[in-house]
């Protein structure tokens, strides 16, 4: 499967060489070539970052969005009755606590 962050990184850096007149680096670019380029090394780390704190946030929001997190009809067993917010502040902080193990 193709790496979605690298995929995104070549076209912003193609558009960004095509709008400098840069035809030839533009080119290099699309056809899956010039990672060494300054712009993609800055696309890369921007997005890779990015796109970190997006899944951090989309398993955040996929816990509280499942209704078995929200219970039955007893709250006391609901997940989200002892959670009370923790999983998104965490989230919120920088860290993923729904992030998977790996064992």
């Amino acid at each position: 499967m193709a790496d979605p962050v690298l995929h995104k990184a070549r076209k912003i850096v193609a558009d960004h060489l095509a709008e400098a007149g840069r035809a030839g680096d533009t080119e290099i670019v699309l056809r899956g070539g010039g990672d060494d380029f300054p712009e993609m090394l800055v696309a890369l780390r921007a997005l890779r970052d990015a796109f970190a704190t997006i899944s951090r946030f989309e398993r955040t929001l996929g816990a509280y969005a499942d209704d078995d997190f929200w219970g039955d009809g007893d709250c006391h067993s609901a997940l989200a009755f002892h959670d009370q917010g923790a999983f998104a502040r965490a989230t919120l902080g920088g860290k993923d606590p729904l992030a998977p193990t790996t064992e």
